[in-house]
């Protein structure tokens, strides 16, 4: 027996060894698509969530980096300057640092805008992980990592599985043009069901805030049955990747215009178990918590939710810190942690870095955030992209918020539309011009 897994471990490593000159031999470790040295452009990695990313705009060519693209490339005529968009729609602090080499990798760029952190407070997933790990332990990992990089082996290895586990699609248009895929808001239901989907987030809106419907949105409770009827025909037939959002809707109908508990319970628990969206596992949150604390609702009905939830907690403690309500000291606290770790991890590869603040938002400046932001970028002397004073400055002018956000089904939206990206473009480069070591081009043809 000894003598056979002896023979198993001598097989094992000369394999290994074999494959680690095999690929020192084919040098396949950092297949990029390179440009041509005459005209290799300058990379801007614009890192964030549906900020950057640029939900609200009218078109990928409305978002702030591809209008910051066009602006720099204006101004420097005689250079190839490449802005890649690298916002994820409700991206986090925990899931940016699992993405962060894979698209430093990727993208090699000369300079990161980062601007992070605002989803955290509706998106918890990683938040039970986060806690786990501190900046000195990650760096000490990272340092690990790294050191295990100089053997072809491992980073292969490693490589394949982040390939796999990084879902961002990175397409390589031209030299001219490296963007992330555009994700625009999509419903991909037909439109009867598209209706009966709204229908009840519309009714679970109202109920959450305790307001009567607008004349635009009314809710008419005569239709309940009807709209609750077709998604449940429906569900059997709707896409796996969907069906958390017709099981979501289906208790949204049944808890706030039936009073229908246990089933409502039912469809809830369906629905966090078919999630494989991160932030869907908040709106989860907000209707398990409304439920428990509706005065209809029983103990036996209380401890239902309670016992899947504890459930959850033992399988899968991300997605259970995802569907629990967190304080916002607790928020930011893993936000700061965090921070720390990205910051970090930017400085070993050695890439200059600047950090940018939010707007002001409808229902909140986030304070609390941008203070934090400006706390980092001094601590670590970054430069700061102020975008909050920009456009409180166009508010004390005068200007309509309209003019400036997104309208999404007849309300100002928290995000911008192209005008307003506009605006975060041009602030850029007016930082960026101050800053001359962050963007070393000459304007001369």
């Amino acid at each position: 027996m000894r003598n056979k897994i002896l023979a198993f471990l001598i097989g094992l490593s000369f394999s290994i060894l074999v494959l680690e000159l095999f690929l020192r031999f084919l040098n396949t470790q950092d297949q990029l698509i390179v440009p041509s040295k005459t005209n290799a452009p300058f990379v801007i990695l614009c890192l964030g969530n549906s900020f950057t990313q640029g939900s609200g705009a009218d078109t990928p060519e409305g978002t702030y980096p591809r209008q910051l693209e066009k602006k720099l490339n204006a101004i420097y005529p005689n250079k190839n300057i490449v802005v890649v968009n690298g916002g994820l729609v409700s991206l986090n602090t925990s899931e940016l640092i699992k993405k962060l080499d894979f698209m430093i990798k990727k993208t090699e760029p000369q300079l990161i805008i980062l601007q992070i952190g605002s989803a955290n407070y509706t998106n918890k997933f990683g938040y039970a992980s986060s806690k786990k790990t501190s900046p000195e332990t990650a760096k000490l990992l990272y340092k690990i990592h790294d050191t295990l990089s100089f053997f072809k082996t491992y980073k292969f290895i490693f490589e394949l599985i982040e390939q796999k586990r990084n879902k961002t699609t990175i397409a390589i248009k031209d030299q001219k043009s490296r963007v992330i895929k555009f994700m625009g808001l999509d419903f991909p239901f037909k439109e009867d069901i598209r209706q009966s989907v709204e229908y009840a987030a519309k009714a679970f809106r109202h109920n959450l805030s305790g307001q009567n419907p607008t004349k635009e949105e009314a809710i008419d409770p005569n239709m309940a049955n009807t709209h609750l009827e077709r998604l449940l025909k429906y569900l059997p037939d709707c896409p796996q990747e969907k069906k958390k959002e017709i099981h979501n809707a289906i208790s949204q109908i049944y808890f706030v215009l039936l009073n229908d508990f246990d089933n409502a319970i039912e469809q809830a628990q369906s629905a966090f178990l078919a999630n494989n969206s991160p932030t869907f596992y908040s709106d989860l949150s907000v209707l398990f918590f409304q439920m428990e604390k509706s005065p209809q609702i029983t103990q036996a009905q209380k401890a239902k939710i309670d016992s899947f939830l504890k459930a959850q907690e033992r399988t899968n403690p991300d997605a259970f810190a995802s569907s629990i309500m967190l304080s916002e000291s607790e928020i930011e606290s893993w936000i700061e942690k965090d921070f720390e770790i990205i910051i970090n991890r930017i400085k070993d590869h050695r890439i200059p870095l600047a950090l940018m603040n939010y707007h002001p938002m409808i229902n909140s400046d986030l304070k609390n955030l941008n203070d934090m932001i400006a706390k980092f970028a001094s601590k670590n002397q970054l430069p700061l992209i102020d975008v909050n004073r920009k456009f409180k400055e166009l508010w004390n002018k005068g200007e309509k918020l309209e003019e400036y956000h997104w309208i999404f089904l007849g309300r100002i939206d928290n995000h911008l539309n192209t005008k307003g990206y506009g605006v975060v473009a041009d602030t850029i480069i007016e930082q960026l011009e101050k800053e001359k070591h962050l963007l070393p081009l000459s304007k001369s043809l």
